[in-house]
C-alpha cells in the first residue's frame, strides 16, 4: 500500500513538472515570436525540437543508454539554463520599454526592423553565459577552511560533495576531481552526499566510481547518502559507494582517531523515497561525548539551531549547489540560513558546500566546483 502510494505521488509529482516544463516553453516561444519578422521561416519547429530534448532525453537514456543518449539529454539540459536566461532577458528588454516608452526612442529601438537585433542579441548572450557556465563547472578549484577547537586535535582532511555521477558527470572529469583531491594530501576523506545523480545502473554499468580506488589515506574514506543517492535505487547506490571504498555511515558514528568522531546521518528525504525513517538527532546522538571532537555530517543543511544545542563541534553539509546558476542562490539563501561556507552558531561550526559537479544543467554561474580542504586544529584547554 505504501509503495503504491509513493508511486501515485510520483506520478502526480513527474505530471507536474512536464505541465510546468511545456508551459514555460510555451511562453518563451510566444515572447521569441514578438521579436521575429512575419516570414521567418523555421523558428517553430526549431524551438518543438531543441525545447523537446530535455524530456526525449530523460527517457532515452534510461531505455537505450549511449554516447548518443548521452549527446541528447546534454544538449537538453543546456536549454534549462537557456530558458532562465532567456526569461532574465526577457525581463530586461520589458525594463527597456517602459524606460524608452516616454521618450522618442522608443519607435526607433523598438522598431520592427529592430526586432530582429533584439532576437539574435538574446541568442548570443545566452550561448556566451552558457558556454562560459560549463567551461567554469568542468574546473574544480581547491577552497581552504580553517576551523579553531579548544579541544585537542589537529586534522586536515578533504570534503566534496553533489558529485551527481551519471550521463553529465563521467568517468573524465571525475578523475580531475579526484586529481584535485590528491593535490591536498588530506588524512580523511568525506563524502557528503548525493555521489550518484539519479541512476545508479549508469554508474554501475560505465564504472564511473573506479576513480575513488585510487585514493588511499590515513584516517580512511566516509561517505554518506544525499537524496539523489535515493532517486535510482537506494541499495545499489550505497552497495557501488562501498565497493568503490567508500565507508558509508548509516545513522551510524565511528571514531576516526582518538578523541575524534564521525557521525553520518542517512539523508533526510529517505521516507520519501523508500518508506524508512532516519533517525532523529537525539537518538543518534544519544551517547556523545562532549569531551570528544565530533564531527555530524549530514547532506542537507537544515535546523541548524537544533543541532547547535546539541553541542556537536562541527556539522557539515553541502546539497544546496549555492543555486548552481546566478540568480538562483538568492533562492538558495531564502531556503537555508546558510547557502554555502563556514559559519559558527553557538560552539558548532558548520560548513556547507556548494559542490562540485552538477544537477541538471552542467553549468555553473556565480560560484566555482569546489574540492574542500579543511583543517582543524587547536588543543585542550
Amino acid at each position: 500500500m505504501a509503495q503504491s502510494s509513493r508511486y501515485k505521488a510520483f506520478v502526480v509529482f513527474l505530471s507536474v513538472v512536464i505541465t510546468f516544463y511545456i508551459l514555460l516553453n510555451y511562453f518563451l516561444f510566444k515572447l521569441g515570436q514578438t521579436l521575429l519578422p512575419d516570414h521567418f521561416n523555421g523558428y517553430v519547429l526549431t524551438f518543438i525540437f531543441i525545447s523537446s530534448l530535455f524530456i526525449i532525453g530523460q527517457f532515452v537514456r534510461r531505455i537505450f543508454p549511449s554516447k548518443l543518449s548521452d549527446i541528447i539529454y546534454f544538449i537538453g539540459s543546456l536549454w534549462l539554463a537557456a530558458l532562465l536566461y532567456f526569461y532574465l532577458i526577457a525581463l530586461v528588454i520589458a525594463l527597456c520599454k517602459l524606460i524608452f516608452l516616454s521618450s522618442g526612442l522608443y519607435n526607433i529601438v523598438f522598431s520592427d526592423s529592430n526586432k530582429i537585433y533584439w532576437f539574435y542579441g538574446s541568442i548570443l548572450t545566452v550561448l556566451l553565459i552558457i558556454v562560459a557556465g560549463h567551461i567554469n563547472a568542468r574546473i574544480p578549484v581547491l577552497k581552504r577552511v580553517s576551523i579553531t577547537s579548544e579541544k585537542n586535535i589537529n586534522l586536515k582532511m578533504v570534503v566534496i560533495s553533489d558529485i551527481h555521477l551519471g550521463s553529465l558527470v563521467g568517468k573524465k572529469l571525475f578523475s580531475r576531481m579526484i586529481n584535485k583531491i590528491k593535490q591536498a594530501e588530506p588524512d580523511l576523506i568525506i563524502f557528503a552526499g548525493d555521489l550518484i545523480d539519479d541512476d545508479a545502473n549508469i554508474v554501475i554499468q560505465r564504472k564511473l566510481g573506479e576513480p575513488i580506488k585510487q585514493l588511499s589515506v590515513k584516517l580512511g574514506i566516509y561517505g554518506i547518502t544525499g537524496n539523489h543517492d535515493f532517486i535510482g535505487n537506494t541499495t545499489k547506490s550505497i552497495h557501488y559507494a562501498q565497493e568503490c571504498g567508500i565507508d558509508v555511515l548509516k545513522d551510524e558514528q565511528v571514531e576516526i582517531m582518538p578523541g575524534v568522531i564521525l557521525i553520518g546521518r542517512l539523508d533526510k528525504d529517505i521516507d520519501r523515497f523508500s518508506g524508512n525513517r532516519r533517525k532523529s538527532l537525539d537518538e543518534i546522538l544519544a551517547n556523545i561525548n562532549l569531551k570528544n571532537f565530533n564531527i555530524l555530517l549530514d547532506h542537507q543543511p537544515t535546523n541548524q539551531e537544533e543541532v547547535a544545542k546539541t553541542g556537536v563541534d562541527l556539522c557539515i553539509s553541502g546539497h544546496t549547489h549555492h543555486g548552481q546558476m546566478w540568480p538562483l542562490n538568492y533562492v538558495t539563501k531564502a531556503i537555508y540560513k546558510l547557502s554555502w561556507g563556514h559559519q559558527k552558531v553557538k560552539n558548532t561550526d558548520f560548513y556547507v558546500s556548494c559542490g562540485l559537479g552538477t544537477w541538471g544543467p552542467a553549468v555553473r554561474i556565480g560560484n566555482r566546483p569546489e574540492v574542500v580542504v579543511m583543517e582543524i586544529n587547536g588543543m585542550d584547554k
